[in-house]
């Protein structure tokens, strides 16, 4: 019996004991608690930087870590192996030098921030179990939705789990059975620790992107081919827990993902959780997708054994959706309203490229509207590469060297020889040149013709997507006819010299204007072989019909013509026999002539016919001035019939004047009968004829001096030339025709180069009449399309100093011709050719273009951006040149480097210095470093222990972009006030504003380079003092020329010429290499105009 007692008294102590360690847990602030990472991960922990695992273990990051894992403990499935594989695969992506670089000294202040952002990741490892999953979570959600989205939804989520486990408690019989579950409840969650969490998973995944690069682009490459949801869900709650759970674990009813594929169980899938939760955790298992055809990709992922093989089961997929898409509405995105309704799909849309990349969605946008030219992709790039081969061609007339900053431009953009100046072949050459929007598109396009195997087929998607954004680049009505308006008929027309081949042109409009013989004819200039030439003394005009023509069957006799034969159809041409000047014309080529023959006629002088041949120009006489026959050029007429004949169109002769009074050009045609016999007809009319009896023609497009459809001006149809409006649909040279033009032999390279370079058809030097067809785009030049082309290559051009960094594909939904980046004044129509970039970016605008095309989205007024000095974004740090560089490199104004790293902060954060910078003040104590002492001419490094840290204070400035609603919770954008600071020793010292200290003017910027003189430093006037502490710097003498001695401490150098400038002092900055000679006749020069006597050398 006593021991029975016993027993129940040890029972009851156990269970008072219990409930006191119960009762004690919820006091205990549970996210100080750290544990140790299991073994897998213990790569991510050794290659994390020191601030980062602080944070991680110690700080903001690991409360939140331990909050969210408590959380959702309940709610996470137990998946050891799915765990353990993604330890492996993080410790991986941590060593790889490309993902996770280590700091090195060319990164200065920002060393701290430097390599993969594994903060959250590291926090989770060191929070449990249940913390790693919701890692996996906000990964899942960082892949698929922006910033504010994923913040909004975490706020929802923890919002609707506290409410849940409010209700579980008050439905349970046990409600202690919920006491960790009640004490995670009770724990602050705020917004802005959301934020960060999602912003250390979203620059994570972006590292290891790139770690992965090969798999993610041939999982993106697989889920741009398939449509199929992540669920149905309609809450964001459900929707979340359903496919975060199916993700990790398979339910009881169908056994899904990835814990037991690692298991190296085969699955298979009817949702897209699982694909989601692959990209997202950078597991790649082998694939098999059902559909029409089965497709079996091999991803070879040494995590996952031989057997483990995923089925997508597509064949059910609902085929409204597009790729991976998830659709939720979030509730929590504003202050007030609606849940805003956001779908985001999980392929080339949203994901991110290099620049490179990007030129492949701009050629898309470029293919999508060229019609039949660019049906296809590879047709696409055909026609454009014939442009460049074509170009190629003209150009390869000189072996001169030339290039465009050479010849055309300054560094500015501005023209140094007049663009119509620089001979042909050399513009030919230019206007392929990589510093061309043009001759990027045609390096992207080469590209692409020489890419192979994933490459090729990423490429050939981006392409495709920009073909379904066409209007990123412009909208419909300012956009160029295919091959860059080459195609327009109406460029087209006076850019080839083939006269058939002007004819052809034409007759193609004319069909396509639903023109008639009875309404129109087609006159052009003929330009006959030499021979030809010498004998009819120039070139002359014909006229031919717009369409086929129906000819009566000549009899023998002649005296009658049958009725029309359907099959005697064919084109018709006429050859004029009596003309008269054209005054206008004859004014134009210096001809002094009216109707007759003046005794100052330089055609009478040189013994020949006087007509409009004068000098070259002009139209064939078979008449001479006195009316009797030319029979020399009545041969020459008939051997020209002979051969229009044998071309398969019929000839006729042709009676052309033009009319004395109203300059009007007047023909009458002969048909019906024979050559010979309609000539002598024609003949036999009287010179004097008048207008009223033949018929008037008014040119209705085209030119006089070439060629031109004209139109009959009969008196009821007068104003028939106006009514002429050709549709922009149909408005191209079909590709057969086109075919024949891209010949070096038909086109005049003059022309075609004042096209491509101005897009304006003024350039082509015709006499366009005001009542044709012509688009306001054409007279513009197309100026928005050719904004948007230039701006890419700018782009480009910036991110040529951003190795590595990519841009996010949601920029092909941007209208780039609206990017606050681009100047208002560059948007302006100017004289210049359009090709090339002529607008000097700052600082602002260049930053204000990285963050477009960094985030996709974010259109920012580069004025309000003037301050700042560094951007952080994903796993980038976008930082102005002259903070990572020596203060005598001068880099560029707006000139950005990238450093791969991010300072911890949501969204896009643009750091900006403080308004009045701290410097430390003299203290009494420190004379007793102070010594000043003449400098002995010893170049070295007297401040090892300075170093320059990044600091922030509580001032955020959000920014608002145009994209987002005015009461939307989360700014993607944010002005940080970020303090730069200078510690010696472990001591503060001062805080630096860089950009505005370099931008001041009190700096020489190239004093004492190399020259070959001795360099060895002579003591004499003026006399040099050594400054060699900070407190020696802090109480400089008020006159004198002090040298601080930081030789090669670049950090130290940039912190000195900061301060010294900010005390309005001159100073000099020296190279390594230093020749003391330049040195004083630089400080020579720098003493006229000091405001002090003091100067500062930096050596």
């Amino acid at each position: 019996m006593s021991n029975t007692i016993s027993r129940v008294t040890a029972a009851m102590t156990a269970i008072h004991n219990e409930n006191s360690i119960s009762l004690a847990n919820l006091n205990v602030d549970f996210t100080l608690i750290k544990l140790e990472a299991p073994p897998e991960f213990l790569g991510v922990g050794r290659t994390i930087s020191h601030s980062r695992k602080r944070s991680a273990e110690d700080g903001s990051v690991h409360k939140t870590a331990r909050k969210l894992g408590a959380l959702f403990a309940s709610k996470v499935p137990s998946t050891s192996e799915l765990y353990r594989a993604y330890g492996k695969r993080v410790s991986e992506i941590s060593q790889s030098a490309t993902a996770n670089p280590q700091p090195t000294a060319k990164d200065g202040l920002f060393a701290s921030y430097v390599g993969a952002d594994s903060t959250s990741l590291w926090a989770a490892v060191t929070s449990g179990e249940g913390a790693i999953g919701v890692h996996l979570l906000a990964c899942m959600l960082a892949r698929m939705w922006n910033g504010p989205e994923a913040t909004s939804v975490w706020d929802e989520l923890v919002t609707k789990r506290k409410e849940e486990i409010s209700e579980e408690v008050e439905r349970a019989v046990y409600p202690s059975k919920f006491d960790a579950d009640v004490c995670a409840s009770t724990q602050e969650l705020t917004r802005d620790e959301l934020a960060l969490w999602d912003a250390s998973a979203r620059s994570w995944i972006e590292s290891a992107d790139k770690a992965k690069a090969r798999e993610h682009k041939q999982l993106i490459l697989m889920l741009d081919n398939i449509n199929v949801p992540v669920n149905s869900e309609k809450s964001v709650y459900s929707s979340v827990m359903v496919a975060w759970s199916t993700a990790l674990v398979a339910p009881v009813v169908v056994r899904i993902p990835m814990d037991c594929l690692v298991r190296g169980m085969p699955q298979q899938v009817q949702d897209a959780a699982a694909l989601l939760g692959m990209s997202s955790w950078h597991l790649y298992p082998d694939m098999v997708i059902l559909g029409t055809v089965t497709a079996e990709v091999k991803q070879g992922d040494q995590l996952f054994l031989p057997t483990a093989l995923l089925t997508l089961g597509l064949q059910f997929a609902n085929k409204n959706h597009q790729s991976v898409s998830w659709s939720l509405p979030l509730a929590h995105m504003r202050y007030y309203g609606h849940p805003v309704w956001s779908q985001r799909a999980l392929g080339q849309e949203n994901s991110r490229i290099s620049m490179d990349e990007f030129a492949y969605i701009v050629l898309g946008a470029v293919f999508g509207g060229w019609m039949e030219y660019g049906r296809s992709t590879d047709d696409g790039l055909s026609w454009l590469l014939k442009l460049l081969e074509l170009l190629d061609k003209f150009s390869q007339n000189t072996k001169e060297p030339c290039t465009v900053g050479e010849m055309l431009h300054n560094f500015d953009g501005t023209v140094e020889i007049p663009w119509e100046n620089v001979p042909l072949h050399i513009r030919a050459r230019q206007i392929s040149d990589p510093s061309t929007w043009m001759g990027w598109l045609f390096i992207a396009a080469q590209r692409i013709i020489d890419s192979k195997g994933i490459e090729k087929q990423t490429a050939m998607q981006l392409v495709a997507l920009g073909r379904r954004r066409t209007d990123m680049l412009c909208p419909n009505y300012d956009r160029p006819l295919p091959l860059f308006g080459l195609s327009d008929p109406f460029v087209l027309i006076h850019i080839i010299s083939d006269e058939d081949l002007q004819v052809k042109i034409l007759r193609h409009i004319a069909r396509r204007l639903k023109l008639s013989n009875t309404t129109h004819i087609i006159r052009y200039r003929h330009n006959p072989d030499l021979q030809h030439a010498k004998e009819t003394q120039g070139a002359f005009f014909e006229f031919a019909s717009v369409l086929p023509v129906l000819k009566c069957k000549i009899r023998e006799n002649a005296e009658a013509c049958d009725r029309p034969d359907r099959d005697s159809s064919s084109y018709a041409r006429w050859l004029p026999i009596r003309t008269r000047h054209d005054p206008s014309t004859n004014q134009a080529v210096g001809c002094v002539c009216e109707i007759e023959c003046s005794e100052d006629c330089q055609c009478l002088a040189e013994s020949t016919e006087c007509s409009l041949l004068c000098k070259g120009h002009g139209q064939n006489d078979v008449l001479n001035s006195c009316g009797i026959m030319n029979h020399r050029q009545m041969l020459m007429n008939k051997k020209r019939s002979k051969d229009i004949v044998n071309y398969g169109e019929y000839c006729f002769p042709l009676y052309d004047f033009w009319d004395d009074m109203s300059g009007e050009l007047c023909i009458k045609q002969g048909c019906d009968r024979s050559y010979d016999e309609e000539i002598n007809h024609l003949c036999q009319e009287d010179p004097s004829l008048r207008v009223g009896d033949s018929e008037v023609l008014e040119l209705v497009l085209g030119a006089h001096s070439e060629c031109g459809i004209y139109a009959f001006k009969y008196p009821h149809i007068s104003q028939i030339s106006s009514d002429i409006n050709l549709p922009r649909a149909g408005d191209c040279i079909p590709p057969e025709i086109m075919e024949t033009a891209l010949r070096p032999e038909v086109l005049n390279l003059g022309p075609l180069i004042d096209w491509l370079s101005y897009f304006n058809q003024n350039e082509l030097k015709v006499d366009i009449p005001e009542n044709s067809y012509s688009t306001a785009a054409r007279r513009d030049g197309y100026g928005i399309y050719t904004i948007s082309l230039r701006a890419s290559a700018s782009a480009t051009e910036v991110y040529k100093l951003l190795p590595g960094a990519t841009v996010s594909t949601s920029i092909a939904s941007r209208r780039l011709w609206l990017s606050k980046w681009i100047r208002p004044e560059f948007k302006k129509k100017t004289d210049q050719p359009h090709l090339f970039w002529n607008q000097q970016l700052f600082r602002g605008e260049a930053l204000a273009c990285i963050a477009l095309f960094d985030s996709g989205s974010y259109d920012l007024d580069p004025d309000g951006l003037s301050k700042v000095f560094a951007l952080s974004s994903g796993n980038s740090i976008y930082v102005a040149a002259p903070l990572l560089c020596d203060p005598h490199e001068m880099p560029l104004e707006r000139e950005v480097r990238r450093v791969v790293g991010n300072i911890g902060r949501p969204g896009l954060a643009f750091l900006i210095p403080p308004t009045e910078p701290k410097i430390r003040k003299p203290n009494n104590e420190s004379w007793m470093h102070i010594n000043h002492a003449p400098f002995d001419g010893k170049i070295e490094d007297c401040f090892q222990q300075t170093t320059i840290h990044l600091g922030f204070t509580a001032y955020n400035l959000p920014l608002r972009d145009d994209s987002q609603g005015d009461n939307i919770i989360d700014r993607p954008a944010s002005l940080v006030e970020t303090i730069i600071s200078v510690h010696d020793r472990g001591q503060w010292v001062a805080d630096l504003d860089v950009i505005s200290a370099l931008e001041y003017g009190r700096m020489d910027e190239n004093p004492g380079e190399p020259c070959g003189l001795p360099t060895v430093f002579r003591s004499g006037k003026p006399h040099f003092i050594s400054v060699d502490n900070w407190d020696e710097f802090l109480e400089a003498p008020s006159d004198g020329i002090l040298v601080i001695r930081a030789h090669e401490n670049w950090l130290a150098r940039l912190a000195f010429t900061v301060l010294s400038v900010n005390r309005r002092v001159r100073t000099i900055v020296l190279p390594n290499d230093v020749c003391w000679a330049c040195c004083k006749t630089s400080i020579e020069d720098a003493q006229r105009d000091l405001e002090t006597d003091l100067l500062f050398l930096i050596c």
